[in-house]
């Protein structure tokens, strides 16, 4: 249902009308005859007195398009993914650390899911150039950066197939200190980009943004905003919590 609150004389009233009468109203052209209660024995025989008419001048409807209606369509999957590098993980050189690159080849929390995830999704991105970020670390000789480059390159975030992820994220551990916070909106804003010019060139694209992170973001209605804006466009938000925090929070945003 819609609403609208009408103020006449020092009164508020307000109107409740289902999205399929406004629609009416406004192909009809018509207006809508607005009652409201008789406050005295002046107004009227009758217990309601017409106020005014309420006229819709202007209704737009928008569709939002599902992941089914876009792999139905054809759509070419392509997978993004996004690394926590906050100081949360614990000193990658201990063994207690979720980034600690075990010498016995044995994969860590991180490594797991890129693996385990990754390594399905890939399979039906035909290109396998994957955008990959690592977020809430200090590169060298710079801030804190929310959204960097996971390969260290300046402009491509692409590497290549799930062993370019690997590559690249315990190539990141050694040239990053790991920092914080833990915030998502700008990387979520960076895959939109993404997905947005993929409509701008009309190519058939749909993206899934896959994110790993040991704990709840900080900028959580960023993250919300950037979620709700990211809905407009053929991409989808697969998070994945590694390590014992508590993802309560994260879990009822969705």
């Amino acid at each position: 249902n819609a609403s609208t609150s009408v103020a006449m004389a020092n009164m508020t009233y307000k109107i409740v009308k289902s999205v399929a009468d406004l629609e009416n109203l406004y192909h009809s052209g018509n207006g809508e005859n607005f009652f409201v209660p008789a406050s005295n024995a002046h107004d009227c025989h009758s217990m309601e007195v017409l106020k005014s008419q309420v006229y819709v001048e202007k209704y737009l409807e928008n569709s939002r398009h599902t992941f089914i209606d876009y792999i139905s369509a054809g759509c070419q999957l392509n997978l993004m993914v996004a690394i926590d590098y906050t100081a949360s993980n614990g000193n990658p050189r201990l063994p207690d650390s979720l980034h600690y690159i075990d010498p016995s080849g044995r994969p860590n929390a991180y490594q797991r899911v890129i693996l385990e995830i990754g390594d399905i999704l890939q399979y039906y991105d035909p290109a396998k150039r994957i955008p990959s970020w690592g977020y809430g670390a200090r590169p060298i000789d710079g801030p804190v950066s929310h959204c960097f480059n996971l390969n260290g390159s300046t402009y491509q975030p692409e590497v290549e197939g799930i062993q370019g992820i690997m590559s690249a994220y315990i190539s990141a551990l050694r040239n990053v200190s790991l920092a914080g916070p833990t915030l998502f909106g700008p990387l979520i804003s960076t895959a939109t980009a993404i997905a947005s010019q993929s409509l701008t060139s009309n190519q058939q694209k749909y993206f899934i943004l896959l994110i790993v992170t040991d704990g709840v973001v900080t900028d959580f209605q960023e993250t919300i905003d950037a979620i709700i804006k990211a809905s407009d466009f053929p991409m989808s938000i697969v998070v994945v919590g590694v390590g014992g925090a508590d993802f309560k929070e994260m879990e009822d945003s969705n």
